[in-house]
């Protein structure tokens, strides 16, 4: 009979095998996907760093109702959304790899590209799918930590340099802004990071969810470095989290190994329709990036006049600092908006905000106003 799992207890007659030894870790853990339900109504959801602009997402939703039939019935052709995002993108077809998000770029790049016992070099705190990944591969993780200066999360590039050629990892993993931090690199710095990982022999995937909030990018250095990967997705700039959908552009060479280990359909065909259409709206998009800037700039500011120590940053969050007026901020905002904590980290005393609209971002202060450390203080 086969043996049970450790600490699992059974009554059935047969029994599964084993899983690989690194999957039973109680380290490697995933939220409880059957608790999960709807955020309420009514508030603004400022806690996912999602697309929060009406006009934007009207538009999408517009886009929506016109898709044909076959996006339901029919299993999905992806040739048509390759061939209109490489010409978006100005690339060769043979460089792109449609993912779920840049999350599932990330999960592929493990999968192919490191072994147990290689290394991976982060950032810390960075996004949390990178440790993930590694402990389901068994890669050991190697963090370049961020540290405070006046109250703002910072590192700099030659920390991480020094870290890479220290530790010769196999893969290095860096947010290009860093999420969840919101900061961003000097280009001159990305270039040495990038170059250092070479050096190395080091696969370096640099993870531009943020794109276009934070206007510079490594794509176009993808065809000067064969250790290069670039993930961007339509969750953030492109305002569409719900379609779970990304992409990786790299050399040939390591754009074929990557479609060796994607599933036998990227997408659904109602993802890859809208994806596909949406890029014909450019110009919304960057009006909409303009509203959200706008309104996360308003937000810093305004909070900040309210005596709030408020982090604005590349991406499309706001870091706020409350001190003791935490727990009177926590229950002012409770009918007006979600926001995250990130606990465990330098950023632990932080609320985070998702950028939002100028008029809708006005809620936020308005509720907040009452508490201010300001005496008289009135905020419009």
């Amino acid at each position: 009979m086969a043996e049970a799992f450790v600490g699992i207890m059974t009554t059935d007659r047969s029994l599964s095998p084993r899983p690989r030894a690194i999957l039973q870790s109680s380290e490697l853990h995933r939220p409880d996907p059957y608790r999960d339900h709807l955020r309420e109504d009514g508030v603004l959801w400022l806690d996912r760093g999602e697309c929060i602009d009406p006009e934007f997402t009207a538009l999408a939703g517009h886009i929506l109702r016109e898709a044909p039939d076959h996006t339901l019935f029919a299993y999905p052709t992806p040739g048509p959304l390759y061939r209109r995002l490489a010409s978006y993108l100005e690339v060769d077809e043979n460089t792109l790899c449609l993912t779920q998000g840049t999350d599932g770029a990330i999960g592929t790049v493990f999968q192919t590209f490191t072994q147990p016992g290689d290394i991976a070099l982060t950032t810390d705190p960075t996004y949390q799918m990178y440790d993930v990944y590694a402990r389901m591969n068994g890669v050991k993780v190697v963090t370049v930590p961020y540290r405070l200066e006046n109250g703002v999360p910072r590192i700099d590039g030659a920390e991480i340099v020094d870290a890479i050629r220290k530790h010769r990892p196999k893969l290095v993993g860096l947010p290009y802004p860093d999420n969840p931090t919101g900061y961003a690199l000097e280009e001159s710095e990305m270039r040495a990071i990038v170059e250092a990982s070479g050096d190395v022999g080091a696969l370096i995937l640099v993870d531009e969810a943020y794109y276009p909030f934070h206007p510079a990018s490594c794509l176009n250095w993808v065809p000067q470095y064969g250790h290069l990967v670039v993930t961007r997705s339509f969750s953030k700039g492109w305002g569409l989290a719900g379609l779970r959908l990304g992409w990786t552009v790299a050399q040939p060479h390591i754009n074929e190994i990557l479609h060796k280990v994607r599933p036998m359909v990227e997408s659904s065909g109602l993802s890859m329709y809208l994806a596909e259409r949406i890029l014909d709206h450019e110009d919304e998009r960057d009006a909409s990036i303009a509203r959200l800037i706008e309104g996360r700039r308003l937000l810093a500011d305004k909070i900040s006049a309210l005596g709030f120590f408020a982090v604005d940053t590349a991406c499309n969050f706001v870091h706020v600092d409350f001190a003791d007026k935490r727990a009177e901020a926590a229950e002012v905002l409770k009918s007006v908006a979600r926001y995250r904590v990130f606990g465990g980290s330098i950023l632990a005393h932080f609320f985070r905000f998702t950028t939002t609209t100028p008029e809708l971002a006005q809620r936020v202060i308005d509720c907040l106003a009452p508490i201010s450390t300001i005496h008289g203080s009135k905020i419009g």
